[in-house]
Formats: C-alpha cells, structure tokens, sequence
C-alpha cells in the first residue's frame, strides 16, 4: 500500500514542481529586470500594492477555492453541485468588489484601485479554476496552468516594463493579465463550462462548502498580517525605499518557497486520497519526518548560497539588502515546516482549528514588528518573522497530535533546526571565516539527515 502512494506522491510533486515551481522561479528570474528598470520606492509601491490583494483575497473568493478542491477529492460530491457553486459565489463577488472598487476611486481617491481590483479577481478566478482541476485529478493541467502563467508574465513584464516604461502601472498589470491567460487555459483544458449548471438550486451545498471554508477567510486574513504586514509597518517607520528593498531580499526566499508549494500541493492532494486508510497516520508520520529532514538540509545549502544569489539578483541600491537574506532563508524554511503540517487541518477537515494558530502568530508578528522596527529597521521584521513562524510550528506540533497521532522525530528535527539557526547567525554578522563555518554546519546537516534522505529515495523510487 505505502509503496504506491509513495510513487504517487513523487509521481505528484514532479507535476507540480514543473507548474508551481516554474511560476515561482519566474518571479526570482526576473528580479534583474524589477531591480533594472524600477526604482526601490517604484518596485516597494508596486509590490505593496500587489501584497494588498492578498489581504482581500480570502475575503473575495470567501475561501470557496479550499472547498472547491477539498470536495472535488471526494466522489460523493457532485461535480456539477460544486462547479455551479463556486460559480455563484465568485459572480456576486466581481459584481460587489467593483461597487467597492469605484467608492476606493472616487470617494477615496485611491490611485491604484482598479489596478488592486484587476489582479485580485484575476487571481481569485484562476484559484478557484486551478483547485477545481486540481481536486478532480488533473494535475498535469494544474501544472502547465503554472507554465503558462510563467510564460505570460515575462512576455507581459518584457512588454509593459523594458518596451513601454510603465513601472508600477506595467507591473500590476502584468501580473493581472498574465491570471487571466491561465484562467482561460485551465477553462478550456479543464472543460469547466460542461460542469456549471446555473438552474441547480445551490443553497443546501453552499451550506456544507462554507462550514469548511468560512474558518480559512480568517485564518487567510490572519496569515496575511503574519507573512506581510511587517513589510507595511517597514514602510510606516522607515520609506519606500527600505521597504523595496526588503521586498526585492524577500522575492530570494522564493528558492525555498517554490518546492516547498509544489511539495505542500502534492502532499494536500494525497493525505486527502489516504484519509479513509486504516494506517494513514503512519503514511503522515514517516512523510512528515522525511521532508522536514530534506528541507534543512536544503536550506542549509541554500543559506551558504546567499552572497551568490545577492549578487545575481539585487541591482543597483537593492544590493543594501543582501545582509538580510540568511534570516529571510531562515524564515521561509521555518515556514515551510509549518505549512507541511498545516495539511493536516484540510486533510481531516478541522479548518476551525486553525483561527488559534493564525492568530498566534500574526499577534507575534506585529507585536515584534512594531516593537523592534523603530530601533533596529529591517533587523526588526526579520526577527519578527522568525519568532512568528517559529511559534505556529510549535503550536502546530502540539495542537496537530490532538486528532492525529503523528510522531515525530524530535532526535533529528531538535539538532536541525540549532544548527540552522546558529548557521544564519554566523552568516547574518559577516565575520571572516563566516561562510566556512556556514559550510560546515551544512556539512553536518547532510549527516544528521542522511539516513531520511536515502530513505526517502528508497521509497520513493527502489520499490
């Protein structure tokens, strides 16, 4: 049995590593050009900008997108109940957002307000699409939907940023067009028309889809103010500038980030597929402990990597960030660890469980920010980031064993995470014999971890 759903699972995060990673990939390959043909208070207005429609997002979509790929998993939920759902819950969200969206224009004059309301519907409309294919077992579409996204961003990047000179208004709008060339790939491939029938009375189904899904707009705002209010309360005690900055050093975390999202939507898919297995938690249990290995293994080599990959990617003034990058790498991989947990939640539908964690860590977050900002800039955010994600992984680890009797490896997930954490410390003060020592560690890293990581080989590929 774990044979097979070991293959699958590889089998799954290759298709999503070609889709998901590609899409993430594309945004660190093209940070020359942002950091090129933008400056940092351009780059930081655009990029906040962007950051706001992922604050209105969960609110836009009401987190119907989750429902739409939890429910498409299971057989006795009708295709055709689910699409037609989504489907009204998404048109009477375009209609309201515009009415907002005028206000914001003409009462507020807001200047980026149908910028915001392009891409963040443009966005809405490809999760819920990508997560119905997605659910319903079309994961090589799901992937190249990420392909022709990436495709599409740079050809609209290239067009709006290097040819026309439009800056912030060419960068909204290249990420909004770029949504909506893959909502219309993964319409067609996905044939979603065939399954949306609008007489079907949907009131009963909107009942049970928002049991599960109304949880996750709070835990989605909530994660909002965990991942990116740092960067606005950066911006509020310092400029644009340092803001931009900071944001460009953040777009590197993305090595990390885009694995671990196609690893996440690997996992989420299959631990929903062995849910009704009677030894399912052992298959939670030894995945768990083998990717949690692989990440600070990973990351250790990547935090070596950091003066390299400053001096690929930060131009002109953004290279003032690259001292930054370690504790940036640091946190993404903490994070990474906590979103592999996070599949838990989904996986036995106890969404409501996560409001508690999203609230830790976004209180730690802000408090640490708005605390530590004014007296030590930058260094502020970064180090609230880390307490932020450290804290929900360790709330994750407690509140997860609950409901699921996961055990985990603490002989080898203890020693990691110390040496990943001295490592970045010795890298962040920039001493001489700094990156030797960082060497080292990553050295010891890939030996403590070297038994999970042929395990993981054995499993996934011997049998």
């Amino acid at each position: 049995m774990y044979e097979n759903h070991y293959k699958r699972l590889a089998s799954d995060i290759i298709i999503f590593i070609i889709g998901t990673v590609l899409a993430k990939a594309i945004q660190f390959i093209l940070m020359p050009l942002y950091t090129t043909y933008m400056t940092p208070e351009e780059y930081g207005v655009a990029e906040l900008t962007n950051y706001l429609s992922e604050l209105f997002f969960p609110i836009s979509t009401l987190c119907i997108y989750e429902a739409a790929f939890r429910f498409s998993v299971e057989t006795d939920f009708d295709n055709n109940r689910l699409a037609t759902a989504v489907a009204k819950v998404m048109i009477r969200s375009i209609f309201i957002g515009l009415t907002v969206t005028i206000v914001c224009k003409f009462v507020f004059h807001y200047q980026y307000a149908f910028y915001l309301y392009f891409i963040l519907y443009a966005y809405s409309l490809r999760m819920c699409v990508a997560y119905y294919v997605r659910g319903n077992g079309y994961s090589m579409i799901f992937a190249m939907s990420g392909v022709v996204y990436a495709l599409s961003l740079s050809a609209f990047n290239f067009l709006f940023l290097i040819i026309f000179r439009r800056s912030v208004n060419g960068y909204l709008l290249s990420i909004g067009l770029s949504d909506c060339v893959s909502v219309i790939y993964l319409v067609w491939r996905g044939k979603i028309f065939q399954d949306i029938i609008f007489k079907t009375d949907s009131k009963d189904d909107l009942k049970i889809l928002f049991k599960y899904c109304i949880p996750l707009i709070f835990y989605n705002v909530l994660y909002w103010f965990t991942t990116v209010s740092g960067r606005y309360i950066l911006q509020w005690f310092t400029d644009f500038s340092t803001a931009g900055k900071y944001v460009a050093a953040i777009k590197i975390s993305a090595v990390i980030n885009m694995f671990q999202q196609a690893i996440y939507l690997a996992y989420q898919l299959n631990s929903s597929r062995v849910f009704n297995e009677d030894k399912r938690e052992k298959y939670y249990t030894e995945i768990t402990n083998l990717f949690i290995s692989l990440y600070c293994t990973i990351g250790a080599v990547v935090v070596c990597c950091t003066p390299i990959l400053a001096k690929i990617t930060l131009k002109n003034d953004f290279y003032d960030a690259r001292i930054y990058l370690p504790a940036i790498i640091l946190a993404a991989l903490i994070n990474c660890i906590s979103s592999m947990l996070g599949t838990m939640y989904s996986t036995y539908k106890k969404t409501h469980r996560m409001v508690g964690v999203s609230i830790i860590g976004a209180g730690i977050n802000i408090a640490f920010s708005i605390v530590l900002t004014p007296i030590i800039g930058t260094w502020g955010v970064c180090i609230a980031s880390i307490c932020c994600y450290f804290s929900q992984t360790i709330y994750k680890f407690i509140d997860i064993k609950k409901f699921c009797k996961i055990e985990y490896n603490w002989v080898i997930i203890i020693p990691n995470i110390c040496l990943l954490t001295l490592q970045v410390l010795l890298m962040s003060v920039n001493l001489y014999g700094s990156l030797f020592g960082s060497i080292i560690i990553a050295i010891l890293l890939f030996i403590i971890n070297l038994k999970y990581i042929l395990y993981t080989f054995k499993q996934f590929f011997c049998n």
